[in-house]
C-alpha cells in the first residue's frame, strides 16, 4: 500500500490487516514520491515507480525493486541501489509490469526521440534490453501469466493495442 502527502508517498506493508492494532511497516521512508507498488508473481519482491534519480529532477521516474519481506534499506544509498530502470514512463493506472518469471520487468522508456520504446529490465543480469516492436509512443504495458505483453501504441494519431510474446 502507499501512504503519504500529495508530493511524498511511501510504500508500506501490512502483514495482516485483520489484526487489530497492527501498524503497517514502512518499506520506503525517503523524500521521494513512490507510487503503484506491485508484487512479483512469486511474492518475493515489490516493484514501484519513484521519482528518485541522480539528477534530482522530480519529473524523471525510475523503477525500484525491493524485497517484500522488508529486508532492504528504506532510504538513502541502500534504497537507491535498488533502481532497476531509469527514465521510465510510469503507467497512470497500474505499477510496473512483471514477467511471470519474477526476474524481468517490461517498461516504457521516456525517450521522445525514439518514440518511447519498450524495454525489459532483467533483474538477475542487471541489464535493460530494447524490444524491437516497430511501434511508436508506447504506453500502458501489461504482462499475462503466460508471458505475453500487451501495450498501447499510437498509430496515425490513434491508440492501438498490441500483443507480443517474448522469447527468453
Amino acid at each position: 500500500m502507499m501512504y503519504g502527502s500529495n508530493e511524498n508517498h511511501d510504500v508500506y506493508l501490512m502483514m495482516d490487516p485483520q489484526k487489530p492494532g497492527e501498524a503497517p511497516r514502512a518499506l520506503t521512508t525517503w523524500a521521494y514520491e513512490d507510487l503503484r507498488p506491485v508484487w512479483s508473481p512469486d511474492g518475493q519482491k515489490i516493484a514501484f515507480y519513484s521519482n528518485y534519480n541522480a539528477g534530482g529532477d522530480p519529473q524523471v521516474w525510475t523503477i525500484l525493486v525491493i524485497a517484500a519481506d522488508g529486508s532492504d534499506p528504506v532510504e538513502g544509498e541502500g534504497l537507491a541501489a535498488q533502481v532497476v530502470a531509469t527514465d521510465v514512463v510510469p503507467d497512470v493506472e497500474r505499477g510496473p509490469a512483471w514477467m511471470p518469471d519474477s526476474a524481468r520487468i517490461v517498461y516504457v522508456r521516456n525517450d521522445r526521440q525514439e518514440y518511447n520504446p519498450i524495454y525489459v529490465a532483467d533483474l538477475a543480469r542487471k541489464t535493460n534490453r530494447l524490444l524491437t516492436t516497430g511501434t511508436r509512443m508506447n504506453h500502458d504495458v501489461a504482462s499475462s501469466a503466460e508471458g505475453v505483453i500487451a501495450f498501447r501504441a499510437q498509430v496515425a494519431q490513434w491508440d492501438q493495442i498490441y500483443l507480443a510474446a517474448l522469447k527468453d
